[in-house]
């Protein structure tokens, strides 16, 4: 843990120290280091990192499969190699961190309340606040999965932190359940440790993960995906002896009886979420498709100096893309901390472009444009609802077609991009823009 210089000792008070910064960034993974780093070279002095887990780096640390680097290094590294350069940049900077330390509560002034064991109860009153605390995953609780509860049912995240930490499950058969990247990412290290992976299962009719991760991960170790196939019943107690999967059909319903297969061990990968629930207390709004805060293209709340990046603000497909997007926000909170107008309250007004969809699109970040802090070339992130051919995506200004993007094939599991010059919209005076496809 780093000394903190801004932080005072508070005496009589359930309070143990407090302090003013300039920026704090909550959460030490990919997104939130590159965050950082890029507000350092930026000019901002004043920050401060806060993770809850014992090291910098996040969940990268627990990633020991390759496929990570290819676009920001140009390298092929494993995800802990990837996210120690980020740690690497931090130390050289000497950027202050907290660890072992839980964000309690924000609020609408970016007062954070948090919690160390060495420390005690932190208030920190900070300008800005970067929030880079990734996403969680899917549980099997919500999924409905009938059956026991046996010992034997991990969940993704949990076994690659047990084999990252030397205390890898006795187990030899494993049924995965769900074919997102970190499932797909983790068949393959399995793989490479002589454990069959008898199938993927997927729920719906396409693939959750990226078609890289099914190419390097799946086909390459002849491990097969059943896709439109649901888990029926887990079985055996105390432990786990096999699962019942069955076909399900387009209303998301089981068909026929199933089968049994047997296994040792069933790895729920359902896919992640953003983690805001301390965003929502203080009043985020919140997008209904993405599951993350609302944000505008300077990736900005509705609260004004609290900005999302990474997976904490919408599920990116790669780690090199949330490194990109991250390290933007740097220089825009710069630019928001020169600027003595913009730090203000909730009821501070932007003039902001709106930004909706329409047909097969099923949600676009950001959700505005603000108008004020932005220059040069605008990136909206969209998906897709159902995979379609020959897709024509038209972007239209207050209802009139400005352009139309072709493309062969549109996947669900695929994150696009559109651009747009901001001076067009300008010149335009632009009120809305709308996506549809």
């Amino acid at each position: 843990m780093m000394k903190v210089p801004f932080l005072k000792k508070i005496k009589d008070t359930v309070i143990a120290y407090s302090g003013k910064c300039d920026l704090v960034v909550v959460g030490a993974g990919p997104s939130g280091l590159s965050a950082a780093i890029s507000a350092y070279d930026s000019g901002v002095r004043n920050i401060l990192i806060i993770e809850r887990e014992k090291r910098l780096g996040g969940v990268l640390n627990n990633c020991t499969q390759n496929g990570f680097g290819r676009e920001v290094f140009s390298k092929n590294l494993t995800g802990k190699e990837y996210v120690e350069r980020f740690v690497d940049m931090v130390d050289e900077r000497n950027i202050p961190y907290l660890l072992n330390t839980n964000v309690l509560s924000i609020d609408e002034n970016r007062t954070i309340m948090a919690v160390s064991p060495k420390l005690g109860v932190l208030k920190i009153e900070a300008k800005s606040v970067i929030w880079g605390a990734g996403a969680h995953e899917i549980p099997r609780g919500t999924l409905n999965i009938p059956g026991t509860r046996p010992s034997g049912v991990y969940s993704a995240g949990a076994f690659q932190s047990l084999i990252a930490d030397g205390k890898m499950p006795s187990v030899k058969n494993i049924v995965i359940f769900g074919s997102d990247d970190e499932g797909m990412a983790l068949a393959h290290t399995l793989s490479e440790l002589d454990v069959k992976i008898s199938f993927v299962a997927e729920p719906g009719d396409y693939l959750c993960g990226s078609f890289y991760n099914k190419e390097t991960s799946l086909d390459k170790n002849n491990i097969p995906l059943l896709l439109s196939t649901g888990i029926k019943e887990v079985i055996g107690y105390p432990n786990i002896e096999g699962v019942v999967i069955s076909s399900i059909d387009k209303n998301g319903e089981f068909v026929g009886e199933g089968k049994k297969v047997k296994c040792d061990a069933l790895i729920i990968s359902m896919g992640i979420v953003p983690e805001c629930g301390i965003l929502i207390d203080a009043g985020v709004k919140i997008n209904d498709k993405t599951k993350g805060p609302i944000i505008n293209n300077i990736w900005e709340t509705n609260i004004p100096g609290l900005f999302a990046v990474g997976n904490a603000a919408f599920i990116h497909d790669t780690v090199d893309n949330i490194t990109f997007t991250s390290s933007r926000v740097g220089a825009i909170v710069r630019k928001y901390l020169n600027n003595s107008d913009m730090v203000n309250s909730v009821d501070n007004k932007r003039d902001e472009i709106s930004i909706a969809v329409n047909g097969n699109i099923r949600f676009a970040s950001p959700s505005s444009i603000e108008k004020s802090m932005s220059k040069g070339r605008v990136q909206i992130y969209y998906r897709v609802d159902s995979q379609k051919k020959d897709a024509k995506i038209v972007l239209s200004i207050d209802g009139k077609e400005y352009m139309a993007i072709h493309k062969p094939f549109v996947y669900p599991n695929e994150l696009y991009k559109i651009e747009i010059d901001l001076n067009d919209l300008i010149a335009y005076n632009a009120a809305s823009i709308t996506i549809s496809g």
